[in-house]
Formats: C-alpha cells, structure tokens, sequence
C-alpha cells in the first residue's frame, strides 16, 4: 500500500501530483523491502525526482536490485556501465547485464540483447563496436520479447528477418522454442 500511494502521487492519481511526496513514500516502501521501490528510488535519484540528483546513490540502488534479477535495475545498471555514467564506460559489462536478465526471462532485456545482436545504428548507436551483429540470435531474443508481452520486439524481429535465410528463421525459431529461463542464483 506505502508504495501505492507513492505512485498515485507520481502519477497525479488521487492525489495530486507531488515528486517529493511520491519520493518519500516509495522510500518508505524501499526501506519495508518492496523491490519496484528500490529501483524507483534509484531512478528519482538518477533523474533528480523530487531530490537532487545522486548519481552513485542511483547506481548503488540499482546494483542491488539487479543482484535479484531487478530487469529495470538490469537494465539502467547496464546502461550506466555502456554511457560511462559516473563509472568507467564498459560495454561488455552492460551486454553481461542485460543478458542476466534476459535469461531469467525478463522480456524488456530480451528485447535488449536481441537489438544489441541487430546492431541497428539507429537502436544503439555506437555502443557495441566490438560485437558481430548476429540476426540468428536478435531474431531469437527478440522472438523471446515478443512473446514476452513486449510487443514492439515484433517489428524489430522483422528487420533481421527480412536479412535472413528460411533456414536461418527456423534456427531461431528452434533456439527460441529451446529457451527456458535461468532461474535467480541465491
């Protein structure tokens, strides 16, 4: 309920909409365990939502949380490492990120490790050089998303079908029918 309350007054429902209020209820429900709490906190600090920005503050809140497979700490974790973001810029370790969570079967980090195999400049400019792009694998991951419930994946899917072989389809469509999720490691 604590953290209900913070995102009614987020979201101006019920009450009218207040950053530091919504800041202050959602800690609350962060300090009593509530995981979506953690991240949010992370991210009003990182955004300076209703408190002054805090960088390391954020990323501190979002180490824990995606060491519980958090996908939305997973995922801003990741993007600190790959824009450098108070640490030293290390796009590997946001990919190694973002696939945790997309093994665990998150479909927002499948999507993500499926655009990071499409290398589509327009998705993540520059932000990969070092990586082969790999539509066998995007189709796969992005397949994944797709049925996940994170249906703009679907669209994505389709521009490395259009570069891919039938037989290509099929491989990732198999791999992704194999798929099963790597449950959280304690």
């Amino acid at each position: 309920v604590v953290y209900s309350v913070g995102m009614m007054y987020k979201n101006g429902e019920l009450y009218p909409k207040d950053a530091e209020k919504s800041f202050l209820w959602v800690k609350r429900a962060m300090e009593m365990g509530h995981p979506d709490a953690r991240y949010f906190v992370g991210f009003a600090k990182e955004r300076g939502l209703g408190v002054p920005i805090d960088l390391p503050g954020a990323r501190k809140l979002y180490q824990e949380g995606a060491e519980q497979l958090h996908p939305l700490a997973l995922e801003r974790l990741g993007r600190f490492h790959r824009e450098g973001k108070g640490v030293p810029k290390d796009s590997q370790l946001a990919f190694r990120l973002w696939m945790k969570g997309a093994e665990a079967g998150h479909p927002l980090l499948q999507s993500t490790i499926g655009l990071c195999y499409l290398r589509q400049p327009e998705f993540f400019p520059n932000a990969f050089p070092e990586m082969a792009k790999d539509d066998i694998e995007a189709y796969k991951w992005l397949t994944l998303a797709t049925e996940g419930g994170f249906k703009t994946s679907a669209g994505m899917r389709n521009i490395a079908a259009q570069r891919m072989s039938v037989a290509e389809i099929k491989e990732a469509i198999d791999k992704a029918a194999a798929f099963r999720p790597t449950p959280a490691k304690k």
